[in-house]
Formats: C-alpha cells, sequence, structure tokens
C-alpha cells in the first residue's frame, strides 16, 4: 500500500499527469480506508496505529483531491471503465448478511 501512494505521488508531482490511475477504484480506496477505520473513534490501540490509520484517510482523499482538481485536464474519464456497481452491491449485501453483530459500526 506504501508503494501504491508512493507512486500516486511521485506520479501527480513529478510528472504533472495522472493518465492511467482510475478515479473510480481511488474513490472506492476513499470509502474503504473511511468506513474500516471509523473505530478509530471508539477504539484506542495504539499511537502508531491511530496514525497510520489517520494517513491512509488523508492520502486517499488527498489524491481524490489532486485528481479531480489540481489534475482534472491530464485525467482521461474515456479509460476509467471500473464498474463500481459490480462490486458495491455485492459487498452491501454481504456486509449486512455476514457480521458478528448488526450495529452500525460494524455492517459499514
Amino acid at each position: 500500500m506504501i508503494s501504491h501512494i508512493r507512486f500516486v505521488l511521485y506520479n501527480n508531482l513529478s510528472l504533472l499527469l495522472i493518465s492511467g490511475i482510475s478515479g473510480k477504484s481511488q474513490i472506492m480506496f476513499a470509502m474503504v480506508f473511511t468506513t474500516r477505520y471509523l473505530d478509530l473513534f471508539t477504539t484506542f490501540v495504539s499511537l502508531y496505529n491511530s496514525v497510520m490509520k489517520v494517513f491512509f484517510i488523508v492520502s486517499s482523499y488527498a489524491t481524490l483531491y489532486l485528481m479531480y482538481s489540481k489534475f482534472r485536464a491530464t485525467y482521461d474519464h474515456n479509460h476509467d471503465s471500473f464498474r463500481v456497481e459490480f462490486l458495491v452491491v455485492p459487498m452491501a449485501g454481504l456486509a449486512v448478511l455476514v457480521n458478528h453483530e448488526f450495529s452500525l459500526l460494524e455492517v459499514i
């Protein structure tokens, strides 16, 4: 994951283009990190754990900001063919059906 972040930062900042990076998959990364690390506000494990969770959330949203605002001219919408609905709908169904307890934080 760190190598992915390094690639995105190198690609965005040094080459000033984002061709080849899927915006839809970056949105999915941000959604996964946000929902996965919601326990950041309820459970403290360690300082390292909390810092890394915040780092992953901030870096995924920073990537989205760079893609959709600063480098919008180099983002190719036509080649971003990732079908989000084929991934989100089954995962939402599995989240409701397979969980330890039926609570908001567990299902999300």
